[in-house]
């Protein structure tokens, strides 16, 4: 699972506490379900030496991090290619995205969502555990962020449905 950019310092309040509702109560329950079924983790954000804002990540998924549990990456470590050998060299061969933007970071980064199906990887999403970044009058109906989930699952990722997720990582 890759959890990309899972800020807590984003350059406006608005952002941070639009996307801290996401990240409290359907990203971070998520990790912890992954976690219990034994999915790898990796987290992306950027270099906190090279960004003023947008590198901190969520305390809790930060204590995960300190504690092995799992992995924290910076993108300016990272193209497409570094990356793919990394996953392969895990036995990794497909991805489930979640995390921020959906419209930007989790599909255009180097190590998004496009670059990582040009790879040869499967890819999968889960909406319901990312957000979008909208204009000005589409905040509330995040039309941006249901646009770009229809647009990923066109051509780039099969989606996920975050309770059907969340179901099946809970069963025992």
């Amino acid at each position: 699972m890759i959890v990309m950019d899972p800020w807590i310092d984003m350059a406006s309040d608005h952002l941070n506490e639009y996307f801290g509702k996401i990240l409290n109560y359907r990203i971070i329950p998520l990790v912890r379900h992954a976690l219990n079924r034994g999915l790898p983790i990796v987290v992306f954000t950027n270099h906190p030496k090279g960004s003023t804002h947008s590198s901190n990540i969520h305390p809790e998924l930060e204590t995960l991090v300190e504690n092995g549990e799992i992995i924290k990456l910076f993108h300016d470590d990272f193209d497409d290619d570094r990356f793919a050998h990394y996953l392969r060299s895990q036995g990794i061969d497909s991805l489930i995205y979640i995390g921020f933007s959906s419209n930007m970071c989790v599909i255009g980064r180097r190590t998004g969502m496009i670059p990582m199906v040009q790879q040869g990887f499967r890819i999968f999403f889960v909406p319901g555990a990312s957000a979008a970044i909208e204009l000005a009058d589409t905040w509330n109906e995040q039309s941006i962020h249901k646009t770009s989930t229809t647009i990923i699952s066109q051509w780039i990722a099969e989606i996920i449905d975050y309770n059907d997720f969340m179901n099946v990582l809970v069963k025992e």
